[in-house]
């Protein structure tokens, strides 16, 4: 059936977790009718979404070695330095360049006298310091004279990642531990994983809670977790097998989107286990069409469909969870929070979320059209209205309760404008002494 329509083809910037999405409308004032005889409005309100965040790329040098030369002989049996910790943590101590047919002792000593190296026949190991304390490497010779270097290898400091999403660091000493924070900007799940590893070199993987509580402790490579927004995590990478670098890529939910308005929703799934979540707010009580659609390639998604109480809507069950490019009709009430999630089954790619509202829901679609662009407008060499916004500009959306409330209250005026009216006509029927009911 041929459709007369009027379009206006909008673009909007809107500011999203240092993203940006944008939005199209295409506004049609059409109805159309689908095989089982449901009707629908035919305006189309397009949302694109940025694929994850994309954070700052951190590249974390190594931490210099600290060096300390000297010489045991039968005149001088004995050398002192001393050494101040940058910040707690692991320290790697290292004796070289000792003479074969020599032999010394080393010992470290703490503020107290406490000889925190009872090892005396080891040249290399690793020791927790405090920050700021100051200890004493004394090397004493045990036989021959010799000339020797003590390294120190320091604890690397404490490295904020919230804003990061690829960070390259290394592992450069055996029981060594990067330590990192990270602030959750989103309540969901988080993909953490480690690449371009040394070969033959593993690392391990661990994650703390606000809590102090070990939430993630892994030698596979990749995990995910589930965080909350604005909590703060302590990241650990730690030694297990070798030395070498690596990439700690860190993969974040993305935001919950309110889509209320808009009818076909272009989005993607880019990691394993990923969920995509979104609200919808019904502008009228009536049969909605909620589906999936362009799926590329062998991916699969479950859309599952929740309502205010998270529980699954329909007849059963099978209804909450749509299956690969299809869809399904559910009855929505108007004003009512939904939950829509996209999830992850298998692949990664793009799909289309298509909602489709009832015919009494037209007017409400060709007005979020229209609320979104009242800020001024070009013309682009096609002659069609665009509208464009910094992206530096966050252009906030009205929320459905500020809809309906508007309706509300031009109903409520147009009420009272007719009761003034009946007022005003009793008036002159009482003037004139007319009898009426």
């Amino acid at each position: 059936m041929k459709k007369a329509s009027r379009s206006v083809m909008i673009k909007a910037a809107v500011f999203l977790l240092a993203g940006t999405m944008v939005i199209s409308f295409t506004r049609s004032q059409a109805v159309s009718v689908d095989e089982e005889g449901f009707s629908y409005a035919t305006a189309t309100n397009t949302l694109d979404v940025d694929p994850v965040y994309v954070g700052e790329t951190i590249t974390i040098e190594e931490e210099p070695v600290v060096e300390f030369e000297g010489t045991v002989t039968d005149e001088s049996p004995t050398c002192e330095f001393t050494y101040t910790a940058p910040r707690d943590g692991c320290y790697w101590l290292e004796i070289t360049d000792v003479k074969n047919s020599c032999n010394i002792r080393f010992n470290l000593y703490d503020s107290l006298n406490n000889d925190i190296w009872p090892f005396f026949t080891i040249t290399s190991h690793m020791v927790q310091l405090e920050e700021g304390e100051t200890y004493s490497l004394i090397v004493t010779q045990e036989s021959g004279n010799t000339p020797f270097v003590v390294h120190v290898k320091a604890q690397k400091p404490t490295t904020d990642l919230t804003d990061a999403t690829l960070i390259n660091d290394q592992i450069m000493f055996e029981d060594q531990k990067n330590v990192y924070t990270y602030t959750a900007p989103e309540t969901g799940i988080y993909y953490f994983s480690l690449l371009n590893t040394t070969s033959n070199v593993d690392f391990e993987l661990m994650i703390w809670d606000p809590f102090d509580m070990n939430i993630i402790d892994s030698t596979t490579g990749s995990f995910i977790v589930d965080l909350d927004a604005g909590e703060t995590y302590e990241i650990q990478v730690l030694h297990f097998i070798g030395t070498g670098a690596y990439t700690l890529k860190i993969d974040p939910q993305k935001p919950v989107l309110n889509i209320s308005g808009y009818t076909v929703v272009n989005d993607s799934i880019e990691h394993a286990n990923q969920i995509n979540s979104y609200t919808f707010i019904p502008p009228v009580t009536g049969d909605y069409f909620i589906g999936i659609s362009s799926v590329e390639g062998a991916e699969r998604y479950n859309c599952a469909i929740l309502d205010s109480e998270d529980t699954e809507i329909g007849g059963n069950s099978n209804l909450a969870d749509i299956d690969w490019n299809s869809g399904g009709t559910y009855t929505l009430a108007e004003g009512k929070e939904y939950k829509i999630s996209m999830e992850y089954t298998s692949g990664y790619g793009n799909y289309t979320l298509t909602i489709k509202y009832p015919t009494a829901a037209s007017e409400y679609l060709e007005n979020f059209a229209t609320d979104s662009t009242e800020s001024a407008s070009t013309t682009t060499a096609d002659g069609s209205e665009t509208e464009e916004t910094s992206d530096n500009t966050a252009t906030e959306e009205p929320s459905q309760t500020d809809l309906l409330q508007q309706k509300n209250d031009e109903l409520q005026s147009e009420l009272e404008k007719m009761q003034e009216e009946n007022n005003r006509l009793k008036e002159i029927l009482d003037e004139n002494e007319i009898i009426y009911d």
